[in-house]
């Protein structure tokens, strides 16, 4: 199952990342633009969990539709 979270890289993304990266072996696609979160907060928290490779990062913005589904 592929999972889209926005604001992936801020603290309730990057807990609920953790969390179902722990659950399952969901895809994760994060979808941020940075105005708060940080892909290092992201990175940090999954650094030691095994199937950290099932989660891509998308800088942009959920308002621009084209940009985020030509990653799904």
């Amino acid at each position: 199952m592929k999972i889209l979270i926005t604001g992936g890289c801020g603290f309730i993304g990057v807990n609920l990342v953790r969390y179902l990266l722990k659950k399952g072996d969901y895809k994760i696609v994060v979808v941020d633009n940075f105005s708060v979160g940080k892909v290092e907060y992201l990175n940090e928290a999954i650094q030691d969990l095994p199937n950290k490779s099932l989660v891509q990062i998308v800088e942009g913005d959920i308002r621009d539709c084209p940009s985020i589904f030509g990653h799904l």
